[in-house]
C-alpha cells in the first residue's frame, strides 16, 4: 500500500496561451495553477472508451503519443486530447522517433549537424504547435525521439566536433593527443581510442574528447527540440524523455525542465525493486529538473512492488510517476486500486511532491563507460573502460545512505546549486576538469566540504595522463607538499591497528596553510591526519591498490584546507574497490559523517537496503519502510523542535545534551515527519522525554509525554510509549498554525500529572517573546491546549 500522507498537483515552465493551464518548475517540483502536483500517467491510453476507468483509476494525466505526422493522425490526437480535457486531465505530447521522416517519408536520423534534420524538426514543431497549441489541457511537449541506444555518430561529426574544439587546428590537435596526423580525413571516430592504447588504462584526451563529442553531439540533438519548442510554443512544459540509461540523462542540458526515466530492470541495471531509483537523483540534479520515472509492467505485474516503487521513487523527490503500459493496469483491479489510493493521498493534501536536501552529492561526467548493457556503457560514452566505476558507487548509495540521500551533480551544476548544503562531494573518475569546475571545488572545500578525487582527476587540463593533475587542482589536494606523516595512532582509530609499517608509503599532510592568510581550522587538521592514517596503513591500502602511481608520483593524498579537506586517491577508487572490503564502510563513513544532519540510527546500516529516509527544503523528515519494520531516525541542530511523526513518536534529551532529536518511525511504507513551531525541553540532568503530538490545528494541540526511563514499542497500531519517571517538562509553543495573539487566553489540561489527577489552567503567552509556555512534571499525560472562548 502507498501510505496515506501524499499530495496530488501538476506542472510545466511559465504562461501558456489564453485558458490554457498556466504551469512551470519549481525546483524539482511541477505546478499547474500555482499548486505543486505530482503527475501520473500511463503509457498507451489511445481508445476514449476508456477514459473513465482511467480516470476512476486516479490517473491525472494523458500521455498522448505523437508517432506519425499525418494530417488522418494528427486530427485523431487531437480527437483524444479533446476527451481528455472533457475529464479535467492534464496532456502531455509526446513526440516518438517515428514522427521524423525525410523526404522520401523514410525515418531520419537525429544528426545535430544536418540541416535536413534541423528543418524537419522544426517543420514537425510547427505543426504540432498549430494542430495542438489550442487545447487548453495541454501541459507540456515531451520529446522521445531521440533513442540513445541509436544515436548515429560519425566521422564526419567527430571532425567536426574536433574542428571547433581545437578552433580548425589540425597542429592543436596533435599536441593535444600526441599525435602525428597530416590531414584531418585520417582523424576517424572509430580509431581515436587506438590513439590511447598504450597509454595507462587505455586513457588519454583522445579517448576523453570521443565521449566529449558523443555526449555533446547527443544533447545538441536534443536541444534542437527544445529550442524550436520554445519558440514556437513559449511557457508549456518541455521534458527529453525514454531516457533508458544514466549517460542521457545526465547529458540533459538546462534547454529542458525535466526528465521522463525508462531506467528499466530490462534496460539499465537488474533493480527490480526499485527500478534503479537513483536515476531520480540524477535527473534532479540537485533540484535542477523535474524527474518522471517509468514503471514497468506487464501481465505478471505485482501492485505491491508497484506501490513500493511509488514511495521510493517519491522519496527521492520524483515529480511524476508514470506506468509503462495501460492496458495491464486496465486490466487488474489490484494495479488500479494501487494508483488510486496514491492519487487520494494526493488529493486529501498530503506531502508530496517535496523538494528533496541532501547532504552528500556524486559530481558525474558520463566519460567512463560503467556497467554496460548490450555493450553499450550506462554511466559513460566509453563503453568498456572500468565497469565497476562509478558504478560501485551508485550502486551501493542508490537508496541512499543512513545520513539521507546522495544528490547528483553535472560539471554545469557547480555554478548553479548551492555546494555549500552539501557536506562532502564524491568526484569519481572526473577527467575533465576545467578552470571554473577547479575554481568550484577549491571554493566548496575552503568553506568547509569535503571532496573526494581519484585516479584521473583533471588529467585533461594535466598533462594528458592519467597520473597528471593541473596545477589549480594539485594545489588542493597538496600534490605540492611533501611531509610525511609519522605520528602515533590516535584513540580514535580504536583497535584498527598501527599505520606507517615499515616498507609502505606514508600520506602527505600539508603542514601549513595553502594560501597566504588562509588558516587551516584545528578540527580539520587532526580530522585529516587521522583518516590520512587510516588509508595509509598497509591493510587497507592492500584493497586499494595505486595502480597509476609512479616512482616519484603521489601516493594517497588528505589535506585539510580552510574548514574542508580534500581526499585523493591514486587509484580508480571504484573499480577496485567494493561494499565487500573491509574498509570501504569504514571509509565512507568517515567521509559522510561530515557535518550531518541527519542520521538513521535503526537500523543500522550505512547503505539501506529498504528502509531511506531523506531531509526536505521545508525542513520535514521523509522515512520509506516497504518491509512495514519501525525506523529511529537522529535530526540535528532543531534546538529541541517538535514534529508530528505520523503514530510516531519524538525522543527529547534535556538541554545539556547534544542539539538533537530522535523521530520513531512506525512500520509506514512511507511516512513524513513534518516540524511545528513547538520545542519540548527538561530541566532535569541526563533524563529524556518521548512525546506523540497527536494533533496540531487551529484548534488546539494535543501531546501524549511520558517521563524519562519509558519504552517505545513498534505496533500495527503505531508507536506505542509507556511507563517513564517523574519527569520536569517544559514546553514552548510559537505562533503558526495554532495561532497566539497577543493577550489570548488559552486553555491547558494536563491528564495524568504529578499525582495522576487531572489538573486545569488558563494562561496567556509571554507579552516579551509571544511564546506559550507549559511547565509540568509528568510520568504519563495527556495535555492539550486550546483557545478560551472570548467572552
Amino acid at each position: 500500500m502507498v501510505v496515506a500522507c501524499l499530495l496530488l498537483g501538476a506542472g510545466a515552465h511559465a504562461q501558456q496561451s489564453s485558458g490554457a493551464a498556466t504551469t512551470r518548475r519549481d525546483a524539482n517540483v511541477l505546478l499547474v495553477r500555482g499548486r505543486p502536483t505530482v503527475l501520473m500517467w500511463a503509457r498507451g491510453l489511445d481508445d476514449t472508451a476508456d477514459l473513465d476507468t482511467y480516470v476512476a483509476s486516479g490517473f491525472n494525466t494523458a500521455y498522448v503519443l505523437i508517432s506519425s505526422s499525418s494530417d488522418k493522425d494528427l486530427a485523431a490526437a487531437s480527437t483524444l486530447m479533446t476527451a481528455v480535457e472533457a475529464k479535467s486531465l492534464f496532456v502531455v505530447a509526446a513526440v516518438t522517433p517515428s514522427a521524423i521522416k525525410d523526404g522520401d517519408g523514410g525515418d531520419m536520423a537525429p544528426d545535430p549537424t544536418s540541416a535536413a534534420y534541423a528543418k524537419a524538426v522544426s517543420d514537425l514543431v510547427a505543426k504540432l504547435v498549430n494542430q495542438f497549441g489550442k487545447h487548453t489541457g495541454l501541459i507540456g511537449w515531451s520529446i522521445e525521439a531521440i533513442p540513445p541506444g541509436q544515436f548515429p555518430w560519425s566521422d564526419s561529426g567527430f571532425r567536426a566536433f574536433l574542428s571547433g574544439w581545437y578552433q580548425g587546428s589540425l597542429s592543436r590537435l596533435n599536441d593535444s593527443w600526441d599525435a602525428s596526423f597530416e590531414d584531418w580525413d585520417q582523424v576517424t571516430y572509430g580509431g581515436a581510442r587506438d590513439v590511447d592504447a598504450d597509454r595507462a588504462a587505455g586513457l588519454g584526451r583522445a579517448s576523453i574528447d570521443v565521449a566529449l563529442y558523443r555526449r555533446n553531439a547527443y544533447a545538441d540533438a536534443l536541444d534542437l527540440w527544445a529550442n524550436a519548442l520554445r519558440a514556437a510554443d513559449p511557457g508549456r512544459l518541455i521534458l527529453a524523455a525514454a531516457l533508458p540509461d544514466y549517460r542521457s540523462i545526465i547529458s540533459v542540458r538546462n534547454t529542458f525542465d525535466g526528465m521522463v526515466l525508462n531506467t528499466y530492470p530490462n534496460s539499465a541495471e537488474q533493480d527490480f525493486v526499485t527500478h534503479n531509483v537513483h536515476s531520480v537523483d540524477i535527473a534532479r540534479r540537485g533540484n535542477q529538473f523535474a524527474a518522471i520515472p517509468t514503471f514497468w509492467i506487464d501481465s505478471n505485474a505485482d501492485a505491491n512492488r508497484t506501490a513500493n516503487w511509488m514511495n521510493e521513487a517519491l522519496l527521492h523527490g520524483a515529480a511524476g510517476l508514470a506506468l509503462s503500459d495501460w492496458s495491464v493496469v486496465r486490466d487488474s483491479e489490484d494495479l488500479q486500486a494501487t494508483v488510486k489510493l496514491a492519487a487520494d493521498a494526493f488529493r486529501e493534501g498530503g506531502d508530496f511532491p517535496k523538494t528533496p536536501l541532501a547532504r552528500a552529492a556524486i559530481l558525474y561526467d558520463p566519460i567512463a563507460g560503467g556497467a554496460q548493457r548490450n555493450g553499450q556503457g550506462l554511466y559513460g560514452y566509453l563503453d568498456g573502460v572500468t565497469p565497476d566505476e562509478p558504478t560501485t558507487l551508485f550502486a551501493v548509495a542508490r537508496m541512499g545512505t543512513r545520513y539521507g540521500q546522495i544528490d547528483v551533480l553535472s560539471q554545469d551544476s557547480l555554478s548553479q546549486v548551492n555546494l555549500q548544503q552539501y557536506s562532502v562531494i564524491f568526484a569519481p573518475m572526473a577527467l575533465f576538469m576545467p578552470d571554473d569546475v577547479q575554481v568550484a571545488l577549491n571554493g566548496f572545500v575552503l568553506q568547509g566540504g569535503a571532496l573526494v578525487v581519484d585516479a584521473g582527476a583533471g588529467m585533461y587540463q594535466g598533462d594528458g595522463t592519467i597520473n597528471s593533475t593541473p596545477p589549480m587542482l594539485s594545489e588542493l589536494l597538496g600534490m605540492r607538499y611533501t611531509e610525511i606523516a609519522e605520528s602515533n595512532q590516535p584513540s580514535e582509530l580504536g583497535s584498527l591497528g598501527q599505520p606507517g609499517e615499515e616498507g609502505q608509503p606514508g600520506v602527505a599532510i600539508p603542514v601549513g596553510p595553502g594560501e597566504a592568510g588562509l588558516e587551516i581550522d584545528p578540527d580539520v587538521a587532526k580530522f585529516a591526519d587521522i583518516l590520512g592514517q587510516f588509508l595509509s596503513r598497509p591493510d587497507v591500502r592492500k584493497y586499494l591498490g595505486e595502480d597509476f602511481v609512479g616512482d616519484n608520483g603521489p601516493g594517497f593524498r588528505v589535506r585539510g584546507l580552510g574548514r574542508g579537506f580534500a581526499v585523493y586517491a591514486p587509484t580508480f577508487l571504484y573499480d577496485t574497490w567494493n561494499a565487500a572490503d573491509p574498509y570501504f564502510d569504514d571509509f565512507h563513513q568517515r567521509m559522510l559523517s561530515w557535518r550531518y544532519d541527519l542520521e538513521v540510527i535503526q537500523p543500522d546500516a550505512l547503505w539501506p537496503s529498504t528502509i531511506g529516509a531523506t531531509e526536505y527544503s521545508d525542513g520535514s523528515i521523509g522515512l520509506v519502510s516497504p518491509s512495514s519494520a519501525a525506523a529511529i531516525v537522529d535530526v540535528y541542530g532543531g534546538g529541541n523542535q517538535a514534529y508530528q511523526v505520523p503514530q510516531g513518536a519524538v525522543r527529547y534529551p534535556n538541554r545539556g545534551e547534544q542539539n538533537r532529536v530522535e523521530l520513531l518511525f512506525p512500520g509506514e511504507p512511507l511516512a513524513t515527519a513534518r516540524p511545528i513551531p513547538i520545542y519540548i525541553r527538561t530541566p532535569d540532568e541526563g533524563a529524556v522525554v518521548t512525546v506523540s503530538i497527536a494533533r496540531y490545528d487551529a484548534g488546539g494541540i494535543e501531546f501524549l509525554v511520558n517521563g524519562d526511563g519509558a519504552t517505545a514499542n513498534a505496533t500495527g497500531d503505531g508507536i506505542q510509549v509507556s511507563g517513564g519517571a517523574l519527569t520536569n517538562v517544559e514546553i514552548e509553543i510559537h505562533d503558526g498554525v495554532y495561532r497566539l495573539p497577543s493577550g489570548s487566553m488559552h486553555h491547558v489540561v494536563v491528564e495524568g500529572g504529578l499525582r495522576g489527577r487531572q489538573a486545569e489552567e488558563t494562561i496567556m503567552p509571554n507579552p516579551d517573546t509571544g511564546y506559550l509556555v507549559v511547565s509540568v512534571p509528568v510520568r504519563s499525560a495527556r495535555i492539550t491546549v486550546q483557545p478560551e472562548p472570548a467572552g
